[in-house]
């Protein structure tokens, strides 16, 4: 705005986030909330998800995944989605849905598979394949 007497003045308006993110998301497969990924009861059901809002959010700088298999990419999606992590955020898998504390945390009894099997379709190989010098596990027998 000018007229004669009046200095011009520069404004900026910023818009406060409504909704910030919090420090840690959370993921679990089975969970059946409102997949905001704010807890355990409204966990997203995807870890790409969580992902994407942590690129959103730099305040987020956990991801807590429970038991489950997780792919980058629906199925049928784009063969080339990657997981992509990001600086400053960890990612730890091996949680109980409803652990509270980073020492619960319990990677044998709660597997947590990222995989590129988006249709869930591809065969799998046991460890023998590589035990018996089949590294590309082509050997009938070590398939399960």
């Amino acid at each position: 705005v000018s007229a004669p007497g009046v200095h011009a003045i520069d404004v900026t308006a910023t818009e406060a986030d409504d909704d910030p993110a919090p420090a840690r998301l959370y993921v679990d497969a089975a969970a059946t909330g409102l997949n905001t990924g704010l807890s355990w009861a409204d966990a997203y059901n995807q870890l790409r998800d969580a992902l994407a809002t942590a690129a959103e959010h730099a305040e987020v700088t956990e991801i807590w995944v429970a038991k489950g298999t997780y792919t980058p990419a629906p199925p049928g999606g784009d063969r080339r989605d990657a997981f992509q992590l990001l600086n400053g955020l960890a990612v730890y898998g091996g949680f109980a849905a409803g652990d509270t504390d980073p020492a619960q945390r319990d990677f044998v009894a709660n597997d947590t598979i990222l995989t590129g099997d988006l249709d869930g379709d591809d065969p799998e190989f046991s460890d023998c394949c590589v035990g018996n010098g089949d590294p590309g596990c082509e050997d009938t027998p070590c398939r399960t």
